[in-house]
């Protein structure tokens, strides 16, 4: 069990790493290379939305690289070891930061963020139809076929 998080945080690490130069070179237009000939050439600046989401999934991914850390610390002291035998460390990180991650995407989700909002967006068409083996009534969205007919 213990190596499963040793797995996980290493790739965390390995994501924090990769994910923090791709952020310094961007911030400091520093590309691997260029695409174009001219070294002035610069990139767009993150708009507000993009900057949320990195904002957001740098949060996320810091509470769940201590919640790994924690889950390697109360696993190695055993399952009858003080760690793994104190209820509010468990609540605080473990629970508190997987719900609060939770909370973070729900409120930077990024279908919200990524896709361009325009009210075709939203017109989804959504309709009820009677009689499926689940239940009563389904929900078919205009990108879904009724075969029933």
């Amino acid at each position: 069990m213990i190596a499963g998080i040793v797995v996980q945080v290493t790739t965390m690490t390995v994501f924090i790493v990769l994910i923090s130069e791709y952020a310094f070179r961007y911030v400091n237009n520093m590309p691997l290379r260029r695409t174009t000939k001219d070294p002035a050439s610069h990139h767009s600046p993150l708009d507000t939305r993009r900057q949320i989401l990195l904002f957001a999934l740098v949060i996320t991914t810091l509470l769940l690289f201590i919640r790994a850390i924690y889950r390697l610390v109360e696993l190695g002291g055993g399952w009858s070891g003080k760690v793994a035998q104190t209820e509010w460390f468990f609540n605080v990180f473990e629970a508190g930061l997987v719900t609060l991650a939770f909370f973070i995407w729900n409120v930077a989700h990024p279908s919200l963020l990524l896709e361009e909002h325009t009210p075709e967006n939203y017109n989804l068409n959504v309709g009820l139809k009677q009689g499926n083996s689940v239940g009563k009534y389904r929900a078919l969205t205009d990108w879904q076929t009724d075969y029933s007919q």
